[in-house]
């Protein structure tokens, strides 16, 4: 039998046969049937029926939420955006990536956990696969949280236009889980001796990466200022001009672009050094690598060990650009071509010159005069 305790603030605690504690929440109406509805949580069932006699203030109807899943929500959620402020082809497959993982949920009994399971799978499964059979990267920090508010945007919208109730903390996501925003334009750089330290940190135990293999990957990415991705994926068949370029793929490219890299005699040593320990069969530069996730989880156990702090992987390629613009042989638009910088104001956010700066003044009045053309 199931017991219940009656309150005043409409909110009854229910004792269930199994033993389970649930608590409901009920409207009283006046000639009507009366509205009620079961959560698990006390403060849940609150605001839930606060919601509802609001709406009911309002003379407004109270919808069923139970009849809206994501899928419906965002089809009309789009449809509405086609109409006042129309969203680019990129934007729109965010939406449709949610709808592919969480079509099918009904929006009113959408849990937390849900949303946080969803999250936490985006950061740990690949995105698929490429044409040749290869496992495509997890998708990236900034990727996930443009699908999380997606899913926000429009159910936000979809409930202040039906007016039905969701959970308050449908969207308060775990800190741990969040991807994290954009912090923008970093400005860290290599301090005296810490380069070295780092090197020196590698271990010389069998299965672990060595200063060997730390030395060849930093090296590589000072001297290329190629992203840890690129890195990874890059191969010895992508290798032109007899050595001295290599070329990156657009499938393989942040930006989607396919782009040349110079290789500079040191880029070229390690490339011959990574040749002669590759195993047979093996195709990448950097075989004992085996994703840009290893690369970044391993270097910050290297970094650790380093006493090196707040250094990321992709800082490399911040000091790489920085070294290429202090270079006075190396043209800016050489640099720009070899960075992949879509934009001037991102190129710029990875260079921290100390000298140059009447040249740079000079490229960059001449790169705003080629837009005016």
């Amino acid at each position: 039998m199931t017991a219940r305790e009656f309150s005043e603030d409409g909110v009854s605690k229910i004792v269930l046969k199994s033993g389970q504690i649930r608590f409901e929440a009920r409207i009283n109406r006046s000639g009507e049937k009366s509205i009620q509805k079961r959560f698990t949580k006390k403060s849940t069932a609150i605001a839930w029926r606060e919601e509802q006699l609001k709406t009911l203030a309002r003379g407004a109807p109270i919808t069923n939420g139970k009849k809206f899943t994501i899928d419906s929500v965002i089809d009309e959620y789009l449809a509405y955006r086609d109409t006042t402020s129309p969203m680019s082809a990129n934007q729109r497959t965010d939406f449709t990536k949610v709808k592919s993982d969480l079509g099918n949920r009904i929006v009113s009994t959408l849990e937390k956990q849900t949303i946080e399971e969803w999250l936490t799978l985006l950061k740990k499964s690949p995105k698929g696969y490429y044409k040749d059979g290869r496992e495509m990267t997890p998708y990236a920090e900034a990727t996930r949280r443009r699908f999380f508010f997606s899913l926000v945007q429009s159910v936000r919208w979809h409930q202040e236009k039906h007016e039905y109730y969701i959970k308050p903390d449908l969207f308060k996501i775990n800190k741990k889980i969040m991807p994290k925003a954009w912090e923008g334009h970093r400005e860290r750089r290599f301090e005296e001796g810490e380069e070295q330290a780092l090197y020196a940190a590698g271990l010389t135990r069998k299965g672990s990466y060595t200063r060997q293999d730390w030395e060849a990957i930093i090296g590589f990415a000072l001297e290329t200022a190629m992203r840890e991705q690129e890195i990874t994926l890059a191969k010895f068949s992508d290798i032109r001009n007899h050595g001295f370029d290599l070329v990156i793929p657009k499938l393989n490219s942040k930006t989607k672009i396919k782009r040349t890299i110079f290789l500079s005699t040191k880029a070229r040593q390690i490339i011959a050094s990574q040749k002669q320990t590759c195993p047979a069969g093996e195709d990448r530069i950097f075989h004992q690598f085996p994703s840009a996730d290893a690369v970044c989880e391993a270097f910050i156990s290297l970094r650790k060990r380093a006493k090196v702090k707040n250094f990321r992987f992709h800082d490399l390629r911040h000091e790489a650009t920085s070294r290429m613009c202090e270079d006075e042989s190396i043209k800016f638009e050489d640099i720009l071509a070899m960075t992949g910088h879509k934009s001037l104001a991102t190129f710029l956010g990875y260079m921290q010159m100390k000298n140059r700066s009447e040249e740079l003044k000079k490229f960059l009045e001449e790169e705003e005069r080629k837009k005016k053309i």
